[in-house]
């Protein structure tokens, strides 16, 4: 009983300790709504291509692909946004 109390204990301890990587992670991921993520991600690009010296950039979504990673219950694990960018200095 002891035994499984304690590997309980190193599990919890183990958990925690993880927590801030999970926090992170959050703070660095797109948000849920996928149509919405898109679009502040084009408006990024487009910015960082204008603050780059790009003139006239374009910015084409892709369509989402949502069963191309990894799936854990048939749901899947992230969204990959996939974007076409262009322009000339």
């Amino acid at each position: 009983m002891q035994g499984q109390l304690d590997k309980n204990s190193a599990r919890i301890h183990l958990i925690l300790a993880e927590q801030p990587k999970l926090g992170r992670a959050k703070q660095l991921s797109l948000p849920p709504d996928v149509d919405f993520s898109n679009r502040e991600y084009e408006k990024h690009l487009f910015n960082l291509m204008q603050d780059s010296g790009i003139e006239s950039p374009t910015i084409t979504p892709k369509p989402v692909d949502a069963k191309s990673g990894p799936m854990i219950n048939k749901v899947p694990v992230y969204t990959q946004t996939v974007v076409h960018r262009a322009g000339q200095r």
